[in-house]
């Protein structure tokens, strides 16, 4: 099975994981005479190595369904090796070279930020310690 249709999956699974979270959104006590209000907030992790994919899907179904913000859990890239994401990129292999660790290592909080943070615009988003 190849990568892209790993990370396909990944993103139907997770899609239908982020739907069902996003239903479940949490009554706020309410206050004298107003009614209860609704909130729903959209939780995952591990976006190693199809995260490009799945991440902005992600964002996608988190702004469809109005949440109030994103969790991610952790396992943002793959450090001990190249992220699959980062390896086929187009332009990694500089000057006909292939990359280097210590080059990844440097790029990679960069690359997730850009790649599968930013598709998220302005919600706010919480990032969970990987251990």
């Amino acid at each position: 099975m190849t990568t892209l249709s790993l990370c396909l999956r990944r993103v139907t699974m997770l899609t239908g994981c982020f739907a069902l979270i996003s239903a479940a959104a949490v009554a706020q006590s309410p206050g004298a005479g107003e009614p209860a209000k609704s909130w729903s907030f959209a939780v995952s992790g591990d976006s190693r190595n199809c995260g490009n994919v799945v991440m902005p899907a992600i964002a996608a179904g988190v702004k469809k369904y109005n949440s109030a913000f994103y969790w991610h859990l952790g396992d943002f890239r793959a450090i001990y090796k190249f992220d699959e994401d980062y390896a086929v990129e187009p332009g990694i292999n500089r000057n006909g070279k292939d990359p280097t660790i210590t080059g990844y290592l440097s790029a990679a909080w960069d690359d997730f930020l850009s790649h599968q943070i930013s598709p998220f615009a302005d919600m706010p988003i919480y990032l969970a310690p990987s251990a």
